[in-house]
């Protein structure tokens, strides 16, 4: 019986330790939220929210869009140590013109079909060296 009892006492102090420090690190991150972030100057005197619909630039959008997905494809090339076998890297970003619609989807649809025609070819040498 005195097993059962110190098992149960073990379980509830050692819940009660994850449960205060979860809400130490809660406190910690609302306040750090509290510390860090700025309020607007053109704030309303009586609390009312307004919602103001923000103009989209949908150039500046592609641009930042286009800059990540070149930072991706630069930090996975280094991650895996492409870079030096790769030499210079240039990226060449031009959209379509005479398509509509989304051009990284017709270009991952290029660079599929141009993956699939490497393969084939390997397959085929493969194929032809086991004969």
């Amino acid at each position: 019986m005195e097993k059962i009892e110190f098992a149960i006492q073990v379980m509830v102090i050692g819940f009660a330790v994850v449960m205060f420090t979860l809400l130490l690190l809660y406190g910690l991150l609302h306040l750090f939220n509290l510390i860090f972030t700025r309020e607007k100057k053109g704030k309303n005197v009586t609390g009312a929210a307004t919602t103001e619909a923000a103009p989209v630039n949908k150039d500046f959008d592609n641009k930042r869009i286009t800059a990540a997905i070149i930072a991706a494809v630069y930090q996975y090339m280094q991650g895996n140590n492409l870079l030096a076998s790769a030499g210079r890297i240039s990226f060449n970003v031009k959209p379509s013109e005479s398509r509509t619609g989304d051009n990284w989807q017709i270009t991952g649809r290029r660079v599929l079909l141009q993956n699939r025609m490497e393969l084939e070819t390997i397959r085929r040498k493969k194929h032809h060296e086991n004969i």
